[in-house]
């Protein structure tokens, strides 16, 4: 019996293989790219966010410098509100942030005048806080306060900031209308 040779064509066997090895070539080109835009989009997002933090870092260290700022005002002020109350008699109620609360009466019928027990009052609520500087706030309705109440509470803050300042007292002083708000 004659043995039949086997004749193995390659050629389609090797076109197999390089169509295959094509196709990997090209998917492997593709997930390059696709790795290439996702790390640039990550980028662009890395430095987006490093902005951001940059941005909170600022922002922290502005509310930690204005914080310090107004713990040493806190520290070294006080705040006094003034205001006129409606009753019968009329009183002057002098409130200080740390509670302490005096009244002065108008009542005209008293020995020593209205503006000198303001004054007295008024100096010793400031001294009493025992701060540098002092914030009197005047809030007032002006439909329901007399122009000379006015004038007397305006008049004796202004005439006490001289004469506490030598005492090494600063006063600030602040009207509030409460219908202008």
């Amino acid at each position: 019996m004659k043995k039949r040779q086997i004749l193995v064509e390659l050629t389609p066997l090797l076109d197999v293989i390089l169509i295959m090895l094509f196709v990997l070539l090209v998917q492997s080109k593709t997930q390059v790219q696709a790795a290439e835009t996702d790390r640039a989009e990550a980028e662009s997002e890395s430095a987006v966010l490093r902005a951001e933090l940059d941005g909170a870092r600022n922002a922290l260290e502005e509310a930690e410098r204005r914080e310090r700022t107004l713990g040493i005002v806190d520290e070294r002020s006080a705040i006094v509100t003034v205001s006129v109350l409606e009753t019968s008699p009329r009183r002057i109620l002098i409130e200080s942030e740390s509670g302490t609360v005096t009244y002065v009466s108008l009542d005209s019928g008293r020995s020593d005048s209205a503006r000198e027990r303001f004054l007295g009052a008024l100096r010793g609520v400031v001294e009493a806080e025992g701060a540098e500087s002092a914030f009197v706030v005047f809030q007032y309705d002006r439909n329901g306060i007399y122009n000379s109440e006015y004038e007397l509470i305006r008049d004796c803050v202004l005439e006490l900031k001289p004469e506490l300042l030598r005492e090494g007292i600063y006063i600030n002083y602040a009207e509030i209308d409460l219908l202008e708000g």
